[in-house]
Order: structure tokens, then sequence, then C-alpha cells
């Protein structure tokens, strides 16, 4: 992809946010920098030789019919030649603002992303789980966990005397600061999530998830691994992978921040054990 491409796809963006009513807000090379857009971000090391392969290789023309498919924006809204998952980097890094909305361009179409904010669960079919607080249920209680499913009438009983499921929901409910939420999603995107792709049956059934979507039409399938290497134990799968979803990528090498979050959350490790949890 040349320079002279990169910049007519940008433009394309610029005036796909436009017609949304927002007031775009443009990552630009600096061969772009006199763009008559209200706020211009130049950003020279995001369009280096790595990102025009990978825009070409996901390229294809994007048509004018997706003109008319954009949400109204009343506010600012990011315009990215890139993927999401990059955007969302450099948001987590204080590089670009997390505005309500962005236009990313990935698989060879500008696409819109919203607000993904915090789920509000249902608790009426709970029920109100007269031992919520008792110990009954306590995951180390091996010997009445195990009389409970063995016996179906006592199943049947369970969820309105067992508060596990309560319990867990109320914390489900404050998951605004939960290290792995999405500030924004696109609508009708799958991400899927594993730790790597070796040679086990999680592994096996998630890329069987993977193409059955695609068999339902969802094509716009992600796939998201703690590991991956080119050859070896983790990468078993990987050659299915990429010939099933449309991207696969890592999480950061970083610390994983989920001990700490569960730390906050104790209801989690009192229910289902530190052993799932940590």
């Amino acid at each position: 992809m040349s320079i002279r491409d990169l910049e007519t796809l940008i433009l394309m963006g610029y005036e796909f946010a436009k017609s949304t009513g927002g007031a775009p807000i443009v990552v630009v090379p600096s061969s772009l920098r006199n763009l008559a857009a209200p706020t211009l971000i130049i950003a020279d090391d995001l369009f280096d030789e790595n990102m025009k392969a990978v825009l070409t290789t996901n390229g294809r023309a994007v048509c004018a019919a997706q003109q008319g498919s954009w949400q109204a924006c009343t506010g600012p809204i990011l315009v990215f030649c890139g993927p999401m998952f990059l955007l969302q980097q450099q948001i987590a890094a204080g590089r670009f603002p997390n505005t309500q909305s962005a236009l990313v361009y990935e698989t060879g179409a500008w696409l819109q992303s919203k607000p993904n904010p915090p789920v509000d669960l249902p608790m009426a079919h709970l029920g109100r789980n007269f031992l919520w607080q008792s110990n009954f249920f306590h995951p180390n209680n091996s010997d009445i966990n195990l009389k409970w499913r063995a016996d179906l009438k006592a199943r049947r009983y369970q969820p309105t005397i067992d508060g596990r499921e309560r319990r867990l929901a109320e914390e489900l409910r404050n998951n605004a600061d939960f290290p792995y939420r999405m500030p924004s999603v696109v609508p009708g995107r799958v991400v899927l999530g594993i730790g790597s792709l070796g040679s086990g049956g999680a592994e096996r059934q998630i890329l069987n998830t993977a193409h059955g979507l695609a068999q339902r039409g969802v094509t716009d399938v992600h796939l998201i691994l703690e590991h991956l290497e080119e050859s070896g134990e983790t990468a078993f799968y990987l050659e299915k992978a990429r010939a099933t979803v449309a991207s696969i990528q890592t999480i950061a090498a970083d610390p994983i921040p989920q001990p700490q979050w569960t730390a906050r959350h104790p209801e989690f490790s009192n229910v289902l054990g530190n052993y799932m949890v940590s």
C-alpha cells in the first residue's frame, strides 16, 4: 500500500465521520497535517510499513453504499485507519481520547464502534435465596455439594435456597472496573478468548465455535490468546485458526490484573473457591 492509498482511505473515513454529524478527530500521518478536520492527531509511527501491510492484506475497495449505514453521533468521533485492538491500546496508553464513537478500518472496510457501558443484570428471577448468608453451600463443603447434585429433587429446589447465584450476580452488576472490559465495541463482532492454540479439547471447541458462527453468516469473529507461537505446543491449531477467524491477537505480557480485581470482590472467592479465581 502506497502513502497515497493510505491518504485516500483516511480521507474517506473522515468524510464518513462527518456524515454522522459528529466532530471528527482524525489520526493521520504527517503528510496529511493540513487536513481541514476539527482535530488532528499526527502519529507517523502508527502508519509504518507493518501497518500498510496489514491494510493491504485485509484491503478491498470500500463501497460508497457504506455511507448510509452510520449511526448518528453528537460528540467527538475518532477516525483511525487501523484495527480496533490497536486503537484501544492507544486509548489505554492515554495517547488517544476515549470518544463515544469511533471509525476503524478493518477487514477491508470502515467500521463504527459504540460505547460498551456496564450491564445492569436483572435479579428478579433469582428469588430470595433463603440461605444466601449461610456456609451450607461453601465451595469447600464438597460432601453437601455432591449430595445435592446427585439428588434430582434437591437440584430442583436448590436455586430457591442456594444464594451463590445471587451473590455472584450482585458482584457482576458492579463490573465497571473489570480489567478486561472493552471501552467500546463494534456491533455484530464476536471475540473469543483462550489461553493458547495447543492440542487440547477446549482449543478444538473454540475453533469449532468460530467455524459454526461462520457457517451461520457471522464472519467478524476474532480470537484473543495469552500465548501464541509460530510453532510448538501452543500453535497446534494455529493454521486452522488463521483460516477460520478474522484476526488473532495476544494480550499484553504485563502482570495479569485479575487477582487484584478479585481481591476487591471477595464474593468470587467465597462462592467459587480460591482455585477458581486466582
